[in-house]
């Protein structure tokens, strides 16, 4: 959360966010991806790619396909109302 807060607050690239993330399939890549598809977003328009790509690859994520937590379950709703959907 650190490396979101830093990015977000000095306007980084998204990547730093990315090179946070533990790649290992648990909840910090699902956040690490989420986080870096929102930040693109904002920076951007608001059907950016990368933002697309980003969110997408979190809802991937086993944490973002298994998990009941608040925030997979924004991110699924925020993937429908783009009219991106999720990967299966």
């Amino acid at each position: 959360m650190r490396a979101v807060y830093e990015t977000f607050k000095n306007g980084e690239s998204p990547e730093k966010i990315k090179a946070s993330s533990s790649r290992d399939g648990t909840g910090t890549d699902f956040y690490s991806l989420l986080y870096a598809g929102l930040l693109q977003e904002s920076m951007g328009t608001l059907n950016d790619p990368g933002a697309k790509r980003d969110i997408l690859a979190a809802c991937a994520t086993p944490y973002g396909q298994l998990s009941d937590d608040y925030m997979a379950a924004l991110a699924r709703v925020h993937l429908r109302q783009r009219g991106w959907f999720e990967a299966q």
